[in-house]
């Protein structure tokens, strides 16, 4: 048991300190280029890969403030 213990932290460590790794990308809401800005505030871009190609892979972001959104709720 104690080997697999062993084992498990080598290949994790490994993994983690190899140089071969991608460099993370990172945002925040005051580095991202807005793409589409509604009147009522709400925001969003794509950050990465295309949104307009079919089955391709893509990460955007959405901002929506507090009190862009009213909620009517139907009994």
């Amino acid at each position: 048991m104690y080997r697999l213990i062993a084992v498990m932290t080598n290949l994790v460590l490994l993994a983690a300190l190899s140089p071969n790794r991608p460099n993370a990308l990172t945002w925040d809401a005051k580095t991202i280029v807005w793409q589409k800005v509604d009147s009522d505030g709400t925001k969003w871009s794509v950050l990465e890969g295309r949104s307009d190609v079919a089955g391709e892979a893509f990460t955007y972001a959405a901002f929506v403030p507090a009190d862009s959104m009213t909620f009517t709720a139907f009994y």
